[in-house]
This record gives structure tokens, sequence and C-alpha cells, in this order.
């Protein structure tokens, strides 16, 4: 009895379940199977709307020409008034005939003035060429012939003499370099020291001898000092005046024992007998006055010992005097 009605009950069960599941099958069928819809006909052709045509054109009016308006008649001339003639003037006959004043006649004919001939003209007098003058006047732009000789020299030893037992004294050498000139004056040469040779057709000219011109140290350099004790005031600048004194003193024996004369003259010669010879196509010959026993010498060329210093031959030394 038991399983009856547990049987009984299962199959309500599987009947409940089978409604509930038809029960939700239905609805979705039936809206999947909606009818088609029943076919709508075309709509009725509605024809276009009827033809309206275009309006006509209404003509354009033309104008009418409006007629020129007529012309005017130009006024009528006013005749020009006419010219009354003037009566031509009566003839007036011509002045009676005056006749030209009476003839005068022309004045007598003076004769020329008789011919004076002109004086005798006096011949002018052609001036003489003086070569001599010509040759002197040319050589004066030579000025000065100078010969220029550099003397050098060292060991030029100065040694002073200075304080109680020379307790101050003191000594320098000294290397110098001197330039000394030598030439002659061709501005001192006249006309008169120029002559003509025809014999041997030359130009012999005298000229002045030559001289020493100037003298001028170049170069002095102090080396070697020596002295100088304790308490002494040694002034070197001193020192080297007298270096300056005694170099210049060498050199002027050099010049008076040397050729630098001799020197001048020869050069002078080529230069002066050149110059004549190309101005006047001739040989010329150059001689020299006799020179002085005693060499002249320029204030350049004299050395002079520096003020307030005395030389002791003896000694050979150098000592302050004041």
């Amino acid at each position: 009895m038991e399983n009856s009605n547990r049987n009984r009950f299962t199959l309500i069960l599987i009947v409940l379940i089978i409604g509930i599941l038809i029960g939700s099958f239905v609805p979705n069928f039936v809206q999947l199977a909606t009818p088609i819809p029943t076919h709508t006909p075309n709509p009725t052709y509605t024809p276009y709307a009827t033809y309206t045509p275009f309006p006509t054109a209404a003509p354009t009016l033309t104008p009418t020409n409006t007629p020129t308006p007529t012309s005017t008649d130009m006024p009528t001339a006013t005749p020009t008034v006419t010219n009354t003639p003037t009566p031509i003037p009566t003839h007036t006959p011509n002045p009676t005939y005056t006749p030209y004043a009476t003839y005068t006649p022309f004045p007598t004919h003076t004769p020329n003035p008789t011919y004076t001939p002109f004086p005798t003209a006096t011949p002018t007098e052609t001036p003489t060429v003086n070569p001599n003058r010509i040759i002197r006047n040319s050589l004066i732009s030579l000025g000065k012939l100078d010969v220029l000789a550099e003397i050098a020299h060292a060991d030029i030893t100065v040694s002073v003499s200075q304080g109680v037992l020379n307790s101050c004294g003191h000594s320098a050498n000294h290397v110098s370099q001197s330039i000394i000139e030598a030439g002659i004056d061709i501005t001192a040469i006249d006309e008169d020291n120029v002559s003509y040779d025809a014999e041997h057709d030359k130009y012999i000219l005298m000229s002045p001898a030559p001289v020493i011109t100037s003298c001028h140290n170049e170069y002095l350099r102090q080396y070697e000092r020596k002295g100088s004790g304790v308490g002494c005031n040694v002034d070197w600048d001193e020192v080297r005046l007298i270096g300056e004194y005694l170099s210049m003193a060498r050199f002027v024996d050099d010049i008076v024992a040397g050729d630098l004369l001799d020197r001048a003259e020869a050069q002078a010669s080529v230069v002066i007998a050149n110059f004549v010879s190309a101005l006047t196509d001739r040989q010329v010959q150059i001689e020299y006055e006799e020179r002085d026993a005693e060499m002249q010498l320029p204030p350049s060329c004299q050395p002079q010992i520096p003020l307030g210093w005395s030389f002791n031959e003896e000694t050979g030394e150098w000592s302050k005097t004041g």
C-alpha cells in the first residue's frame, strides 16, 4: 500500500513536471508561429501634376525714334561794309636839283722824306770760351772728397792713484774703435789751377793737399776693473773719460805714422781725373800741393785731458788734482 502511494505520488510529480514544461513551451511556439500578414496591394498610381505652360513672353516695346529737331537756319550774313577807296594823293614834283658844292682840289703832294740809311751795325764780340773756367765750375759740384779709416785699439789701461799711500788705487782696461776722415776740398781749386798742355794734349790740374777732416770715437768699452779700497769713492765714469782721451791720442799717432793721407790722394786722383776726362775728352794729370811739415788736425782730433786730472809719466798713473 505504501509502495502504491509512493508510485502514485511519483507519477503525479512527473505529470506536474511535464505540465510545467508544456506550459513554458506553448507560449513560445505560439509566439513563433505568427501568421504571415496578408498582401497589401500597391497603391494606386497618382499621375504627375498637369503641365502648366510657361507664360507667353510679353513683347518688348521698341521705343519710337524721336525725330531730330529741324535745323535752324543760319542767320543771314550782314554784308561787309564796302571799302571806300582812298583817293591817290596828287603827284608832288621832285624838288629842284641843287648842284654839289664846288670842287676843292686835293692839297699838293708832299714828297716822301729822304731815305736815311740805318747806322752800320757794330758786330758783337763772341765771348771767348774759357775751358779752364768750365772745368773749375764743374769740379765745384764734387764738393769734398773724403776717405774713411776705422782704427781699433785694445788694452788701453787707465791706472788711478788715489788716497794716502795709494790706498784707493784702482785701474780698468778699455777697448775702443774710432773713425778718422781725411779728404780734399775740391771747392778750393781755382781756374788758375787748371792748365792745358798742348804738346801732350792733356790737362794738368793742381789740387790742394789732403788733410785730416774729423775724428770721433765710435765705440769704447770698459772691462777688468781692479782695486777700490775700503771707504774709497771710485768714479768709473771718470776713468772711462780718461780711456777715451788715451784712445784718441793713439789714433792721432796712427794717422801721422800711417798712410791715410796717401790713400786720400790716390782716391781723389781717380775721381777727379775721370770727371775731367769725361768733360773734356782729354787726358788729365793730377798734381798736389806740398803738405805742411806739421800735420794740422781739426779740433775733433785734438783730445783734451779730463778736467781735474793729471798724468804722472814716471809712475804711469793718473791722479785727481782737484
